[in-house]
């Protein structure tokens, strides 16, 4: 993977003023956006979520993964598209 495309679409806010994203920081409103793969990892690891796991003892223990891409992180979403850097046909969030 090369990366992604991310367009967050705030209606309330004008084109170009930026916007936080939480986990990618600051992009424009209405304007594509690159974000480099160490970005999406980085998004990736914001994330994160405990998952409690228990051992051949029986006993329980914390476990962090890893979150989800950029990509499957906001697919339900109406605000962001997202785009990887790799295909052509964007995928738009759909309503929630």
């Amino acid at each position: 993977m090369s990366g992604y495309v991310v367009k967050p679409m705030i209606l309330s806010t004008t084109k170009g003023r930026e916007v936080e994203v939480p986990g990618l920081g600051l992009l424009k409103n209405g304007i594509e956006n690159e974000i480099s793969e160490e970005q999406a990892e980085y998004f990736r690891n914001y994330n994160m979520v405990p998952v409690t796991k228990e051992n051949q003892d029986g006993q329980f223990y914390t476990e962090w993964v890893q979150g989800p891409t950029v990509a499957e992180y906001f697919k339900d979403t109406i605000w962001v598209e997202v785009t990887t850097k790799k295909e052509e046909k964007k995928s738009e969030g759909g309503s929630k």
